[in-house]
C-alpha cells in the first residue's frame, strides 16, 4: 500500500484585517503502510513559512480523519493508529502549528498523507477432506497473495492459540485465491478440523478460520494376518502318535472376526479345528513315531484365508513300559517315561516276580 503525500508548498493565508496564517512549505516524512490496526507516523522535519518568511514553530498538533470524521482528535502525539475495521475507508493524517510570531495564531489543518485504509488479510472458505485413514487436504482462500499460512489439525472444533497454530504447519502464499494444504499421521476413524491464520507481507494477521468436521476413513477389512510364533506352540504327548497343539494369541483378524482356524501336517490337506479361539486341541493317532512331522497353521474370516504360519516340529513317542530295578538291598524302583498319571498295580507272583500292571 502505498500513502499519497499530499503537501502544500508555498503561499499564505490571508485574513481579514490583514493577519497572515503560517503555512507549510514543505512536509514531514510520513511511514506506516496503511492498513488497519497499524500506526502512521511522522517527523518533525517540516518547513513553516509566516508572512513570507520561515516561521519558527513552537508547537504541532496532528489529527486523523477516515472519510470526513474525526477519528483521532487534535493531539501533539505524531504516532497516530488506523483502528481496525476501517477497510476501504479513505483517511487523512493532518497537521497544524503554531508559531512564536506574535500574535501566536494556529495555521490551518494541512494534509500531510493521505490514502485508503488496507484491511487486514481476510481467509474464508476453509474445508478439509479425509485421504485415507490417516491423511487429509483441505483448502482456504486468501484476499491477499503475499505472506504465510499457517494450519493445524485438531480434533477440538475451538481454535488453537495463535502460537500454537504457527508452530505447527506453514507454506508461502504467492497469489490471491485459495490455497491447498495437506497432512498425514492422523488416527483412523478420528472427527478432526483444520485451523489456518495467514499472516501477510506486513506481519499483520487474519483471524484464525476453522474447517468444518472431517472423519478420517475406517481401515479397509480384509484377509487375517498369518499366526506368529508366539502365537502357538506343538507338544509331543508320548502316548503313541498323538500331539497337543496350543494357541495362546490369535492374529490381528483383518478388520472382520476369525470364523476358523485350520492346521495341517507336512503340506497336507488342511483340517479345520473344533474353534477359532484361543485353547488347546489333542491330535490323536496322526503322527507317526520317531520321524519329525512339520505343523501349521492358517486362519480364514469372511474375506478370505491368511497366509501360513511358519511350521513348527514335534517328533512323537509311544509311552515307555514300567521298569524295575532292583536295588540290591531287598527294595525295588519302578520308572516308566513319561512319568504315569496314577501308580501302577503291583501283583506278587511268589516265584519272586512282581507283575506291574499300569
Amino acid at each position: 500500500m502505498h500513502i499519497s503525500l499530499n503537501i502544500a508548498t508555498g503561499g499564505h493565508v490571508p485574513l481579514s484585517g490583514g493577519l497572515i496564517l503560517p503555512w507549510l512549505a514543505s512536509g514531514p516524512a510520513v511511514s506506516g503502510d496503511g492498513r488497519e490496526g497499524t500506526t502512521l507516523a511522522a517527523d518533525t522535519s517540516d518547513t513553516w513559512t509566516y508572512d513570507g518568511a520561515q516561521a519558527s514553530v513552537a508547537q504541532r498538533q496532528y489529527r486523523l480523519m477516515i472519510d470526513g470524521l474525526e477519528i483521532v482528535p487534535a493531539t501533539d502525539t505524531a504516532s497516530l493508529d488506523l483502528p481496525a475495521g476501517t477497510a476501504g475507508g479513505q483517511f487523512w493524517m493532518q497537521l497544524r502549528v503554531q508559531v512564536t510570531a506574535a500574535p501566536a495564531l494556529w495555521s490551518p489543518w494541512q494534509i500531510i498523507a493521505s490514502g485508503t485504509v488496507v484491511g487486514l488479510p481476510q481467509l474464508s472458505g476453509a474445508s478439509a477432506i479425509p485421504v485415507g485413514e490417516t491423511g487429509y487436504s483441505g483448502t482456504v482462500s486468501t484476499d491477499t497473495g503475499a505472506g504465510t499460512l499457517y494450519w493445524r489439525v485438531s480434533t477440538s472444533a475451538a481454535p488453537p492459540t495463535l502460537s500454537a497454530l504457527k508452530a505447527a504447519n506453514s507454506q508461502p502464499i504467492s497469489q490471491i485465491g485459495a490455497q491447498s494444504v495437506s497432512g498425514a499421521s492422523l488416527i483412523a476413524a478420528t472427527n478432526y478440523h483444520l485451523h489456518f491464520v495467514q499472516e501477510d507481507a506486513t506481519g499483520q494477521d487474519s483471524a484464525i478460520v476453522s474447517s468444518p468436521m472431517f472423519t478420517t476413513n475406517a481401515p479397509q477389512a480384509g484377509e487375517p494376518a498369518a499366526f506368529g510364533p508366539g502365537d502357538w506352540s506343538i507338544i509331543n504327548l508320548a502316548t503313541g502318535g498323538d500331539a497337543r497343539l496350543s494357541i495362546t494369541a490369535l492374529p490381528d483378524d483383518g478388520g472382520d472376526a476369525l470364523k476358523v482356524i485350520f492346521y495341517n501336517i507336512d503340506g497336507g490337506a488342511w483340517v479345520p479345528l473344533p474353534s477359532a479361539a484361543t485353547g488347546s486341541h489333542d491330535l490323536m493317532d496322526l503322527f507317526t513315531d520317531g520321524v519329525p512331522a512339520a505343523v501349521r497353521l492358517r486362519s480364514e474370516n469372511l474375506f478370505g484365508p491368511s497366509p501360513d504360519s511358519a511350521p513348527k516340529s514335534v517328533t512323537t513317542t509311544s509311552p515307555q513300559p514300567w521298569q524295575i530295578t532292583d536295588t540290591g538291598d531287598g527294595r525295588f524302583t519302578l520308572s516308566s517315561a513319561p512319568p504315569p498319571d496314577a501308580a501302577p498295580e503291583i501283583t506278587n507272583n511268589g516265584d519272586g516276580t512282581f507283575a506291574v500292571q499300569a
